[in-house]
């Protein structure tokens, strides 16, 4: 049977996101601050990434493209179980976070010239309040499934593996 790591990986990483998230909420940092917006795709990135490549090292490369890919996509699938249920738990226990995204991305939308009439602003923010969960939940699903199906390939395909 083959060493495994993914459990941990997902978990480290996944505490890593977590935090920054905090950081960003109790700092105030923006939504549309550029370091906080792509940190956390980074991250869940190297996480896969680093534990292909690390599933190959503990296995002494005695391991298919496969094996690593699959390990990958189990990093991927804990690490978005988790982000999603924080998600959720986080604009639950913090429901002014979800007023302050909303805000803050019809304020990038409308200096960005994407605001269009008043009444459709006002409609866009009306769905967007209603939905915001659903929109949370399927956004947060299929970018970090995107990824980490992406991200999963490449670290199977870079890890080392001995010739059969």
């Amino acid at each position: 049977m083959k060493n495994k790591n993914h459990f941990h990986f997902a978990l480290i990483g996944s505490l890593i996101i977590i935090v920054l998230a905090f950081i960003q909420y109790f700092a105030e940092i923006s939504s549309q601050n550029m370091l906080f917006r792509w940190l956390p795709t980074i991250i869940l990135a190297g996480t896969i990434i680093w534990g292909c490549i690390n599933y190959s090292k503990i296995n002494d490369a005695d391991v298919t493209f496969g094996e690593v890919f699959g390990n990958g996509f189990r990093i991927t699938a804990i690490m978005t179980l988790i982000a999603i249920g924080f998600m959720v738990l986080f604009v639950t226990l913090f429901p002014d976070y979800k007023e302050r995204l909303i805000e803050e991305s019809m304020q990038a939308a409308a200096q960005q010239g994407r605001g269009g009439s008043q009444e459709d602003a006002e409609k866009a923010l009306e769905m967007v309040s209603k939905n915001f969960m659903l929109f949370m939940v399927a956004g947060g699903l299929f970018m970090y499934l995107l990824i980490g199906v992406v991200c999963s390939l490449v670290g199977a395909a870079v890890a080392k593996k001995n010739k059969r």
